[in-house]
């Protein structure tokens, strides 16, 4: 249920179209049509339709009758409410030649700019430039003489025979879209701009891309014993002290999470064995973020309260004396998730910061868990210094998965917890230090590193020269890792960081996950959206010898960088893939945002889960 608009090769948006339930029955995007005249919320009257596309893009077409700007539109079909169509944003000029051409320019309003969607014939329209003294250009087709703005609209048409297409621009420079855009997903449309990567010189030379994804091998990476110094700060005893502390706490399964074997997609993408860590079992929070988040308030209370037991913080044994600790953290969902039930638990108030980005469904199930919601505009790494400084004022303690200038310690208590995966599929597979193991490879998430910091280091501890080859994927638009790669440190995404991958939407690489990531990562790699749910479908679906998986959208990303490197007959040896290799992924959640789920997927949860238990019930 998504569709792509072509701007051009290197500029693309996404419209993700959520399937609505109107009466009981599903709306999918092919059938949405119809237009409408409506009043918006704050008055302005508007004009829209929409219908698909020969090629099934969305078309849609709306304006204003009385002003181009507006804060939040409403556009009602002649078959069912639509709700939440478009949101109007202000943004630098673009201009473009596409079926539903796209435009924002000035308008009326001087040097503020909006959204508009003007049509489905890929007119192309120059951006107005103001007129001497910054009076604005006067808008193209609603001025109300039909005839003026019709010959304004031809003479503004290019003259030349670009391919439709291509991005054209009044200004002298493409300006990016702000990464605040829109989000609605729970109610409506999604757009999200994906970036184009960089072809960068940098670690191992040029990247290599296959589609819009991008390889990076890194040459930084070494094999030998774990380095002591890294060892001072993560170890496989402090992993095992996290793993026995969190096995009290109610929320959390007492024994290990499966590691499923995936013996059909393994013969289809080429490798000897997959094996998929599923972290969607974990809890009923669905998610591995209940092995970082927790253990972190553990430890952080522990060093408060020398008196306490660490294994029963949890438990609500020392509530009493924990009502005035205050915990915040910033969050795309999960790791917030668990933070507030941990701190429900253990008898501690909570807030909470989310970004723009977060759906309200994700929010409504972290406020269930009795966190206070703060909210604010921008991106996640906003929202990351805005906890802190909500902290400072307010005297609280910050409880994050990434870490920053001065801050270190609850960073490293969470990643350590993420340790206990490699653990277990140690334990499941008979693993012996020192030896080589039952995987060849390992694909893990990217976001800030910490997972990847986590799980990777606990290998590397225990195999030495002999772990396996580790691959990190995330998004082509949050690319913080790969180019923390090219550049050498712990560096910022080039991209909008707006992924439907919601966990690993993260700007900024966690200066102390690089530490440990630089040294022992192989690869790095960005795979665009429809890659991860294209491997969200992959797990759901199963096969005779394949148990169905519900994975999240960030859940797949693992396999979905198998996949794509798999496809492309150059890449496999690149990163030493063949057919005797043996391949670990984490599913690291399940359907924590079920609504996302169902719209991504065309079905709910509740049905892999149902094919997943028919499939065990046969065997």
């Amino acid at each position: 249920m998504q569709t792509l608009l072509k701007l051009a090769p290197t500029r693309t948006l996404l419209l993700r179209a959520a399937a609505r339930r109107v009466d009981g029955r599903v709306i999918p995007p092919d059938t949405l049509r119809g237009g409408a005249r409506v009043t918006t919320p704050n008055g302005l009257r508007q004009r829209g339709w929409i219908e698909p596309a020969p090629d099934g893009d969305v078309i849609t077409d709306t304006g204003y009758e009385d002003h181009p700007m507006a804060n939040t539109a409403t556009l009602s079909t002649s078959q069912h409410d639509f709700r939440r169509f478009l949101e109007i944003v202000h943004h630098e000029p673009l201009v473009c030649d596409i079926p539903g051409s796209l435009s924002a320019d000035p308008r009326e309003l001087g040097s503020r700019r909006s959204w508009r969607a003007l049509g489905a014939h890929g007119r192309r329209l120059a951006a107005p430039r103001p007129r001497s003294g910054g009076e604005p250009a006067p808008s193209v087709g609603n001025s109300g003489d039909k005839e003026a703005d019709e010959s304004r609209r031809q003479a503004r048409r290019p003259t030349d025979t670009a391919p439709r297409g291509t991005v054209r621009s009044g200004n002298a420079a493409w300006r990016s879209i702000p990464p605040r855009a829109i989000e609605r997903i729970s109610d409506s449309v999604h757009w999200h701009r994906i970036p184009a990567g960089r072809h960068s010189r940098g670690a191992g030379g040029p990247p290599t891309r296959s589609g819009t994804s991008m390889l990076i091998l890194n040459p930084r990476a070494v094999r030998g014993a774990y380095p002591t110094g890294l060892a001072a700060i993560m170890n496989i005893a402090r992993a095992h002290e996290c793993r026995r502390w969190l096995s009290q706490w109610p929320r959390i399964a007492r024994g290990a999470t499966p590691l499923r074997d995936l013996p059909d997609a393994a013969q289809r993408l080429g490798v000897a064995r997959l094996a998929v860590k599923d972290e969607s079992v974990r809890s009923p929070l669905a998610s591995f973020k209940v092995l970082g988040a927790p253990i972190a308030l553990v430890r952080e209370i522990a060093r408060r309260h020398a008196d306490f037991e660490p294994a029963a913080i949890l438990t609500g044994r020392y509530a009493d004396r924990l009502g005035r600790y205050t915990v915040i953290t910033a969050t795309d969902g999960n790791h917030g998730r668990a933070l507030a039930a941990a701190a429900r638990d253990a008898g501690c108030p909570c807030v909470i910061v989310l970004h723009a980005h977060v759906s309200e469904e994700r929010e409504r199930a972290i406020a269930a868990l009795g966190a206070r919601i703060v909210r604010i505009a921008g991106d996640y790494d906003e929202s990351v210094r805005e906890a802190a400084r909500l902290a400072t004022a307010y005297d609280w303690q910050v409880i994050s998965d990434t870490s920053y200038e001065g801050y270190e310690t609850i960073p490293r208590d969470v990643m350590q917890g993420y340790g206990t995966i490699a653990e277990e599929v140690v334990e499941a597979t008979a693993g012996r230090g020192g030896e080589v193991g039952a995987f060849t490879h390992v694909f893990l998430q990217g976001g800030v590193g910490g997972l990847a910091a986590g799980v990777a280091s606990w290998f590397w501890e225990w195999q030495g020269a002999h772990r396996p080859f580790f691959v990190v994927v995330e998004p082509v638009q949050a690319d913080c890792l790969v180019q923390s790669a090219i550049q050498g440190r712990a560096a910022r995404a080039t991209g909008s960081v707006d992924s439907v991958m919601a966990g690993l939407a993260c700007g900024e690489t966690s200066p102390l996950a690089w530490r440990f990531l630089e040294p022992c990562v192989d690869a790095f790699m960005t795979i665009d959206d429809d890659r991860a749910v294209d491997a969200m479908r992959m797990l759901a679906r199963g096969s005779e010898r394949d148990v169905p998986i519900v994975a999240g959208e960030s859940g797949a990303a693992g396999l979905a960088g198998l996949a794509v490197l798999c496809s492309d007959p150059a890449l496999p040896a690149q990163v030493g893939l063949a057919r005797s290799s043996r391949v670990l992924v984490v599913n690291t959640e399940g359907a924590t945002a079920p609504g996302v789920y169902e719209a991504l997927m065309g079905e709910r949860p509740e049905a892999v889960v149902q094919r997943r238990e028919a499939w065990s019930a046969a065997r």
